[in-house]
């Protein structure tokens, strides 16, 4: 697409509640998963650009008033699942990244902005970053929906992460159902990674 989203702009959010606490944001070619946990909520994806992840953030100011996101979990470095991490970067939220990722999304965090500052370029907020590495995955604790995120290598990206959180498992480009034979090897490989 050369940079210009031949889609259109995806402003849908439609939410699955998936289990108490865990919706499934879906109504685009992207789709994130959003887990209320009692300091906050935690995002998983945030993808395309600006638009989408100012729909999102729309969306959960309406479903969880005065609820923030408090992380963000990028399942890897693809600017289609990573778009939008300037906004939350902005917003103070901790971005949970594998180790693999972490020299771009730094330079993403530091990168200037000036033709059309964004919300991040404007601000004075310094992003952390938490990182996953392969083998020692992370807990984000929480008494109700405690979400581990683990890191496993695939021929798809070296920094992709899987999080976990009340049984779901949120994948993303490394198995999709309908497409053509040659992706589900992609999470026969993850799996042999969660069994490791």
């Amino acid at each position: 697409a050369l940079g210009v989203p031949l889609e259109g702009i995806q402003a849908n959010v439609t939410p699955v509640e998936l289990a108490t606490g865990v919706y499934h944001l879906v109504g685009g070619t992207h789709h994130s998963l959003v887990v209320e946990q009692e300091n906050g909520l935690v995002l998983f994806e945030a993808p395309l650009y600006a638009e989408r992840m100012e729909a999102i953030k729309t969306w959960a100011a309406t479903q969880f008033p005065n609820r923030s996101f408090t992380h963000l979990v990028v399942s890897h470095h693809h600017s289609d699942h990573s778009g939008g991490v300037r906004q939350l970067m902005a917003d103070g939220a901790s971005i949970v990244i594998s180790e693999h990722g972490y020299q771009f999304f730094d330079k993403i965090a530091k990168a200037q902005c000036t033709v059309r500052p964004d919300e991040l370029a404007q601000s004075d907020v310094e992003v952390s970053f938490e990182l996953v590495s392969e083998g020692n995955p992370i807990t984000l604790d929480d008494p109700n929906n405690p979400i581990t995120i683990y890191q496993a290598e695939s021929a798809h990206a070296a920094d992709t992460l899987f999080p976990i959180v009340q049984g779901v498992v949120f994948v993303v480009d490394t198995f999709s159902p309908g497409l053509p034979l040659g992706f589900p090897t992609l999470a026969q490989e993850a799996r042999n990674e969660f069994i490791r």
